[in-house]
């Protein structure tokens, strides 16, 4: 019976740490030759010396992690005295003729050039030059025809060879390999000149002669029959339909199958899938030969004399029992038959018949896309099984096929049903990272494909974002963004993208934040906001837009700075003209224009009257409950606090902005529900300094009351970690504040006291103002009794601390409402990404995307 086996989720070992460390950052043991050259190169700094295992363990982590390997990296291991290099897998990679040549003094065992599509005829230089240790060279055609024969005969230690679909028509194959143990023509066009002098090949074990066209058999198995010690023959085709071969005429109606074994008398593994060597029916045929040697016989049975019949399915396999045999694609549902001679068999019977495909055919794309189809519908079904070998077989097979769009698109469709299926549990931290990086790799490179980046944006959604995905935050914005700028004409596709940009902008240090915007993100989301105006279209893509360059202008001066000098407030301008009732549009805006107000050396720029004005009249906003009122009026704060001189507008005139600015902070609700997360309260407490301008202390002291009290563990404690209360014992000291702005600094300095281990003093005499009234009830935090200023000295001030737990909705992007996870990543959210099971004609089923 089949079972499910996950590894241990352990984390990397320590070297494998440091590996990944330096290949991420070149800086730490590199330094680059002539950096502002157009093809800079990397080279060791000077005083290291790397060992053996070090620099294999370097370039295969490279490759694993960059996005694509070329000849600037390979130059760090061009100086045999300080490196040495014995693997070079350079599968699909950038490197060119001159690259090879940086490395050609390394005792390289393992060459591995297949997919290399920048290399020449040059590059056999290179290949001689490394022949007096090479023992194993796999390549693949490139554009150039590579002689590659013909210099060969430098490798005398040559055991494995694997030359795909190159054309050797006009050659044979030349006497200097005959020390050869494994070889590979997969797909090759092959003389018959070269077909016979496989035979001279005495010492070959294995053979693989799949795809290459060979109608008439009777020429290939007369050379291949002299292969005594062949263990493994590969004579399968991919084509879409099996390829009948002509059986033999010499040997009348003698399966060929049936030569083939009493001339190959080693032979263990044979394939034949795709072709009709396995026979059109299913003969009733019996041998009375004994058992395979390491069948399990009953002991009782053992002392028998009598002898066992053993049926056989396949024609021509009668007296053998095989370790492995090939009949994926084979007619007449050969895979399905019962007596089967072979421990292990590919086809499209069962699971593990697929599997086994999966991981013998990762070379063979033809046949892996098969499998994967097949295995899609067996996700589809909820028949799978073994979730684990299924999952590593589709990782391996997109992983040596980056640039094949069906194998990415198959491979990314199932990679979906395991990130949200019932073992998704199980994923180790190393798969899942696996999974993430393919996915991303199949994106850049399929960025055209609405299928592909369906599957691939569905697919990371399952994921914890943006935690899951930091170890490559760049590769995963660049993919984003690159996506949103492509006309997909898939709204869906513009939706879920636009959202994971939103969720990776939030919960993310400014430095990330500020990579973000390096690379692109406020230009594409105005381009984006734009185009939604054109069309006078305010959906949630627009709104998101807006969330997004909230996001990532939080504490980040360069992208506030970006999305001013690429006309954001001009479109900000036509955005509330056009969309003045849509309250989510209106509280994203305005919390962008708090994180410009923030960045003194900004403000000027926003000391416009028209700008101006619409940030004054929202300050009588009721949209989005106070949301869209208190932005404006921390916009109005922050331009305030840099004095008189610095309003350079006649109207409105500072004074009546200020008034109108207290009598909305009078109107709103001090327990009012914020949807909003801080990471630093530093801009807000830059301006309980502001003596000269009590107002916009006020604002700076509501603000903070309304946060405590709303998450008092959590906001009590960031209060108190940035020096906030020294600043409100200051400012409780002062004589400038009026009344109500004291009442609200005691009731907070309360609050901190509370819901801290810090010994506060806040028994302070506090003056009362005759003309100010007010309520000040701090709801979950602290209740303070009415205060309405007729006899406020002689009030006394009842507080009642309590404690709550943090809040689940917390961040500035409103991830719970409108992202895609719900904090922890494994939820997606109804409301926008309706994903299945849904009426939502803009979504369709991931099915429906094959």
């Amino acid at each position: 019976m089949a079972v499910d086996q996950w590894p241990p989720n352990n984390p990397s070992c320590l070297e494998d740490i440091c590996v990944q460390f330096c290949v991420t950052h070149l800086e730490t043991f590199t330094e680059v030759i002539d950096p502002d050259s157009k093809t800079f190169l990397y080279k060791l700094q000077a005083g290291l010396s790397l060992p053996k295992v070090i620099c294999d363990k370097l370039l295969q982590g490279y490759i694993d992690s960059a996005e694509n390997v070329d000849d600037s990296f390979l130059n760090i291991f061009s100086d045999t005295n300080v490196t040495q290099l014995t693997n070079l897998d350079l599968r699909c990679s950038d490197v060119t003729d001159a690259g090879l040549r940086l490395v050609q003094n390394q005792p390289i065992l393992n060459l591995d050039l297949s997919h290399c599509d920048n290399i020449t005829a040059d590059c056999v230089e290179s290949i001689s030059a490394v022949g007096k240790t090479l023992g194993s060279l796999r390549m693949s055609t490139t554009p150039t025809d590579i002689p590659i024969f013909e210099y060969l005969h430098h490798c005398c230690h040559l055991r494995h060879l694997s030359l795909c679909n190159f054309p050797f028509e006009d050659r044979s194959l030349p006497s200097a390999l005959s020390h050869l143990m494994h070889a590979d023509f997969t797909g090759c066009s092959l003389s018959y000149d070269f077909l016979e002098g496989l035979g001279c090949l005495s010492g070959l074990v294995s053979l693989s002669l799949a795809d290459v066209n060979l109608p008439d058999l009777d020429e290939i198995l007369l050379n291949i029959c002299k292969l005594k010690y062949l263990r493994h023959l590969d004579l399968s085709q991919s084509m879409d339909e099996s390829v009948a071969y002509r059986y033999f005429v010499e040997h009348d109606d003698t399966e060929p199958l049936k030569v083939v074994m009493d001339c190959l008398p080693c032979l263990t593994s044979l394939d034949i899938s795709g072709t009709n060597l396995a026979g059109f029916e299913v003969p009733e045929v019996t041998s009375h030969r004994l058992g395979p040697a390491n069948q399990v016989i009953d002991s009782n049975k053992a002392n028998s004399n009598c002898e066992e019949q053993i049926k056989c399915s396949i024609p021509g396999l009668e007296d053998r029992h095989l370790e492995f045999l090939g009949l994926f694609g084979c007619p007449y549902d050969a895979c399905s038959r019962e007596h089967i001679p072979a421990s292990k068999v590919t086809g499209e019977h069962n699971e593990d018949q697929l599997i086994l495909a999966l991981q013998v055919y990762r070379d063979r794309t033809n046949f892996l896309i098969r499998v994967l189809n097949n295995l899609f519908e067996c996700f589809q079904a909820t028949s799978v099984v073994r979730w684990c070998d299924v999952l590593d077989g589709i990782l391996i097979g997109m992983e040596r096929h980056p640039k094949e769009r069906d194998v990415q698109i198959s491979g990314s469709a199932s990679l979906f049903y395991i990130a949200k299926g019932e073992k998704k549990g199980n994923i180790t931290q190393k798969q899942k990272r696996k999974i993430i990086r393919l996915l991303l790799t199949g994106m850049r490179n399929f960025n055209n494909e609405q299928t592909m980046m369906r599957n691939g944006c569905l697919t990371l959604c399952h994921f914890n974002i943006p935690f899951d995905v930091m170890f490559c935050y760049k590769m995963v914005v660049k993919v984003l963004l690159q996506m949103l700028e492509v006309d997909h004409r898939d709204n869906f596709i513009h939706r879920i993208g636009i959202f994971l940009l939103n969720s990776l902008a939030c919960q993310v240090d400014g430095k990330e934040k500020e990579l973000v915007g390096d690379m692109g993100a406020i230009e594409t989301m105005l381009f984006i906001i734009q185009n939604k105006l054109r069309e006078r279209e305010c959906d949630e893509i627009m709104e998101v837009a807006w969330s997004t360059m909230w996001n990532v202008t939080d504490e980040t001066p360069p992208n506030c700075e970006r999305f001013l000098d690429h006309g954001g407030m001009e479109l900000f301008l036509k955005c509330l003209k056009h969309f003045e009732e849509k309250p989510e549009l209106l509280r994203n805006m305005m919390g962008l224009m708090g994180n410009i107000a923030e960045v003194k050396y900004l403000r000027p720029r926003l000391m416009v009257t028209k700008y101006v004005t619409v940030f004054s009249n929202l300050l009588n906003s009721t949209s989005d409950g106070i949301e869209v009122s208190y932005n404006a009026a921390g916009v109005l704060a922050h331009m305030a606090s840099d004095g008189a001189d610095a309003w350079t507008i006649d109207k409105p005139t500072r004074e009546e902005m200020l008034a109108t600015m207290v009598k909305a902070i009078r109107r709103w609700d001090i327990k009012s529900s914020r949807n909003i997360n801080y990471r630093s309260f530093e801009p807000i407490l830059r301006l309980l300094s502001a003596f000269d301008t009590p107002q916009v202390q006020h604002w700076a002291v509501w603000a903070l009351c309304n946060l405590c009290g709303f998450n008092a563990e959590r906001y009590c404690l960031l209060l108190e970690k940035e020096k906030g209360v020294v600043l409100l014992q200051n400012l409780l000291k002062d004589a400038r504040p009026y009344t109500e702005i004291k009442h609200l600094a005691r009731q907070l300095l309360l609050q901190v006291k509370g819901n801290t281990t810090t010994n506060i003093d806040v028994c302070m005499d506090v003056s009362f103002d005759d003309d100010v009234g007010t309520s000040v009830d701090l709801g979950v935090g602290a209740v303070c009794d009415n205060m309405d200023g007729e006899d406020g000295g002689g009030d006394t001030l009842r507080v009642v601390v309590s404690h709550e737990p943090e809040s689940d909705r917390a961040n500035q992007n409103h991830v719970v409402e409108q992202g895609l996870c719900d904090g922890r990543g494994d939820n997606l959210n109804n409301k926008v990404l309706l994903m299945e099971g849904t009426d939502d004609e803009d979504d369709p089923d991931l099915e429906d995307f094959l």
